[in-house]
C-alpha cells in the first residue's frame, strides 16, 4: 500500500455523492455515535456503533483492536456487524500498524488486494488510528463487500463520518483501557490478600463488611459463604473489635484460638481490620493448621466437595457461593485466567470446577480446553453456564458437552442437583 493509493482521488470510478449534508442531520449523527459509545464497556457498545456507524458509512465490519503497551503488537477489542470477527486476519493488519506513516496518517484507504488480505470478502475498506493524548492507542478498520470505501470513491460525507467518529472511539478506547489496567490491578491485590493467612476484613464506617479474603472466609465463616455486607461485631461476638480509640486489641477465634486484631484507617473511607494469630505458628494446635488437599482424582465420600466458581459478575458470584456453601467449600474467581492461575497454584485439586462460558481475558470455552490440557481428570468435572447465544463453532462445543451445560436462568436446585451428580460419577479415593 504506497501512499501514491491513499491520496486524494483524480479520477472517479463514479461519481460520489457531493450533496452537502445538513450540519443539522450531522450533528444528530454524532449524537447517535457518542450515544452508542456510552452504553459501557467498548465491547458491549460496538453492536450500536456499528449500526450507527451503517447510516453513514457502508461498513460490513468494524474492528477496534490497541495496541499492547509498549509494544507493536496487535490487541483485539472486540468486532461487530454483519461479518463475524473471526473472518479478519489480523496479521496483515498488524503489518499495517506498525508502520510510523500508518499511526500518524488520518483515514487510510487500503488497496482491494490489502482488503481481501484482511478478510476475503472484503473488497475495500480503511484503517483510521486512533489517538489519544498525541499517542497512537489503537485503530478503527472498517471493512466494506462493495468498492464504496476506496479512495476514489468515497464520497465527502462519508470521509466525514469516518473521520469525526475515530475521536468518540479513542475515548471509548481509552476508557476500556484505563478500566482494564484498574480490573488488573484490583485482581493482582485482591491475589496478595488471599495469600496472607491474617484475616483481612474491610469495613465500611457503619462496621460493616465490604470485602474479606479467603482466610477471613476460612476462619469465619462456617459455610464457606461470602461475608460481604455481614456486620464485622457479629463475627467476634461478645468480644470488642479494634477502633479508631483502641486500634489494637486482643481476640478470641471460633475455635478458642487467641488472635490479636489491629484496626487501618483506609484513605477513601471505612477501615480494614487485620487479624492474626496470637501465638508462634510451631505451636498452633493440629485443628488450626491447613488441611491437607485431596488428590486430583478423588472425591472423598462423607467430605465437603471442593468447588471452583468462575464468573465476571461479582453477583453471580455471590449468588452461587450462597447456594452451593451450605454443603460444598467455595473457592470464586473473577475470570477465566484468574481461574486457571489458582488451578496452577493448587495443582488441581477440585473437585468440580463450575465457569460462565462468556467472560473477558479468557472464555469459559477456552478455560475448558486448558483444563482439559493440563488437568485432564479434572475436565470431566467442568460445567460450563450460559445465557447466550453463539455461532456455530461454540454451539457444536457446547451440544457435545451434553448435560454438563446449564442454560441461565437455572433453578438453584437444578446447578445442586448437577453439582452431585458429577461427582456421583467421579472416581472415589
Amino acid at each position: 500500500m504506497s501512499r501514491s493509493q491513499e491520496a486524494a482521488p483524480t479520477q472517479q470510478d463514479g461519481p460520489p455523492s457531493s450533496a452537502p449534508v445538513p450540519a443539522s442531520d450531522r450533528l444528530a449523527w454524532l449524537v447517535s455515535v457518542q450515544r452508542a459509545l456510552a452504553g459501557g464497556p467498548l465491547e458491549d457498545c460496538l453492536p450500536a456503533f456499528t449500526t450507527a456507524l451503517a447510516a453513514r458509512v457502508p461498513a460490513d465490519l468494524a474492528i477496534v483492536a490497541r495496541f499492547a503497551a509498549g509494544t507493536s503488537a496487535l490487541l483485539q477489542i472486540g468486532a461487530a456487524g454483519a461479518k463475524n470477527a473471526e473472518a479478519v486476519t489480523l496479521e496483515p493488519l498488524e503489518t499495517l500498524l506498525r508502520r510510523e506513516d500508518t499511526r500518524t496518517a488520518g483515514v487510510i484507504f487500503v488497496d482491494p488486494d490489502t482488503a481481501t488480505r484482511l478478510a476475503p470478502w472484503a473488497r475495500s475498506g480503511c484503517i483510521v488510528p486512533l489517538v489519544a493524548h498525541d499517542a497512537a492507542i489503537g485503530a478503527l478498520v472498517i471493512l466494506s463487500q462493495g468498492d464504496e470505501l476506496t479512495a476514489r470513491r468515497a464520497s465527502e460525507s462519508v470521509r466525514w463520518a469516518i473521520g469525526v467518529a475515530a475521536e468518540p472511539v479513542a475515548l471509548a478506547l481509552q476508557t476500556t483501557v484505563l478500566f482494564s489496567q484498574l480490573r488488573e490491578q484490583t485482581r493482582r491485590w485482591e491475589s496478595i490478600f488471599d495469600a496472607m493467612d491474617e484475616i483481612v476484613l474491610d469495613v465500611d464506617a457503619n462496621g460493616r463488611v465490604r470485602q474479606s479474603n479467603r482466610a477471613a472466609i476460612r476462619r469465619l465463616s462456617p459455610t464457606s459463604s461470602s461475608l460481604v455486607d455481614r456486620s464485622a461485631a457479629a463475627l467476634f461476638a461478645g468480644q470488642q473489635l479494634p477502633s479508631p480509640e483502641a486500634p489494637r486489641r486482643p481476640l478470641v477465634g471460633p475455635q478458642g484460638e487467641p488472635l490479636a486484631a489491629s484496626w487501618l484507617v483506609l484513605p477513601g473511607g471505612g477501615a480494614a481490620i487485620v487479624v492474626r494469630d496470637a501465638r508462634p505458628s510451631n505451636s498452633m494446635p493440629p485443628r488450626l493448621r491447613p488441611t491437607p488437599p485431596r488428590g486430583i482424582g478423588a472425591v472423598v465420600p462423607g467430605r465437603r466437595a471442593r468447588l471452583l466458581v468462575v464468573d465476571d459478575e461479582q453477583s453471580i458470584l455471590r449468588a452461587l457461593t450462597r447456594t452451593l456453601g451450605r454443603a460444598h467449600d467455595v473457592v470464586t474467581a473473577s475470570d477465566g485466567e484468574a481461574a486457571l492461575a489458582i488451578l496452577r497454584a493448587e495443582q488441581g485439586r477440585f473437585d468440580v470446577v463450575i465457569s460462565d462460558v462468556q467472560m473477558p481475558r479468557l472464555a469459559g470455552t477456552d478455560l475448558y480446553r486448558a483444563v482439559k490440557d493440563e488437568f485432564p481428570q479434572l475436565a470431566e468435572r467442568m460445567l460450563l453456564m450460559t445465557g447466550g447465544v453463539f455461532g456455530r463453532e461454540v454451539e457444536t462445543f457446547l451440544a457435545e458437552l451434553g448435560t454438563r451445560v446449564l442454560r441461565k436462568p437455572f433453578d438453584p436446585e437444578e446447578l445442586r442437583r448437577t453439582v452431585e451428580r458429577v461427582l456421583e460419577r467421579s472416581p472415589r479415593g
